[in-house]
């Protein structure tokens, strides 16, 4: 089943304007103080990395 994720982005730094999820092609402005939902395709289990666009803030999506 796709996935639907909810970002909000609670500060100013041009660095968290834009999430980028490498594994799926895509990626999204995240507008400050508002909640941004990303939409991915469904996908096999696995850990897949996401990032803002200087690589600076990162994390992990666990699918299982």
């Amino acid at each position: 089943m796709p996935i639907r994720l909810f970002f909000r982005r609670e500060e100013s730094s041009a660095c968290s304007e834009r999430v980028v999820f490498p594994d799926f092609h895509k990626s999204a402005l995240l507008p400050e103080g508002a909640v941004t939902p990303i939409e991915l395709p469904a996908t096999k289990p696995g850990e897949y990395q996401f990032h803002c666009q200087m690589v600076m803030l990162r994390g992990t999506l666990v699918v299982r």
